[in-house]
């Protein structure tokens, strides 16, 4: 089969196989409207003496993503065969297949701009399908920022903002018991999260009459 035409149908379940699948490009399906999608194994010979499709199986992310980039270029960037397919996996309790879903649209859609839009385009929806990711550069950041401010902390690059504490603290005194001692790694996480506060961030800085030592 070289071109299927489903748009606009209303179908209650959609069964199929992918020997029935069109070829690249000749896959229509804006406006198909479905309750239930089944793939079917290709019919064996008993299936066809008894009138019946192949063995059924689970609705599978990739086999229905890989089926939808069927569609002409032009159509993949449709929404409604993509959110047809995620209010599916909804209504099954699959959220993340539905994300998934949504996300694979986002990227037809960028497929169209130049590289540096889509590859941002790309990124916001693999956000948009997995929000925790944002955490990652973060916390590499943090880790980073962390080993350069302990390295400063040793070599005495870090110091108190406070007029009495700095004084103290240039001359080797012990500081103030209620003074917040530095910690690399809550300062730095205090300065990449703003609104997240331990009283490092105004209490401590790099000491500006530091002199590395020969």
């Amino acid at each position: 089969m070289t071109s299927l035409w489903l748009n606009g149908a209303t179908i209650k379940n959609l069964r199929d196989e992918r020997e029935s699948w069109p070829s690249a490009g000749g896959l229509h399906l804006d406006g198909l409207q479905y309750e239930e999608l089944t793939l079917h194994s290709v019919r064996t010979d008993a299936d066809r003496g008894n009138n019946s499709l192949g063995r059924e199986h689970p609705l599978k992310i990739e086999d229905r993503v890989e089926w939808l980039q069927l569609q002409p270029s032009s159509d993949q960037v449709e929404p409604q065969p993509w959110m047809q397919l995620a209010a599916l996996l909804r209504a099954k309790g699959d959220e993340d297949g539905a994300k998934r879903i949504l996300f694979e649209l986002r990227r037809a859609q960028a497929k169209s701009a130049n590289q540096t839009v889509r590859v941002w385009k790309i990124g916001f929806a693999r956000l948009q399908q997995q929000p925790l990711w944002v955490l990652l550069p973060i916390a590499l950041t943090t880790l980073l920022a962390s080993c350069l401010f302990w390295c400063a902390s040793a070599r005495g690059a870090m110091a108190p903002t406070n007029k009495e504490a700095y004084l103290a603290w240039s001359t080797g005194a012990p500081l103030n018991t209620v003074y917040p001692r530095f910690n690399p790694f809550f300062y730095s996480l205090e300065n990449d999260l703003p609104l997240v506060k331990f009283g490092l961030d105004d209490k401590w800085a790099p000491d500006q009459t530091y002199k590395p030592k020969d």
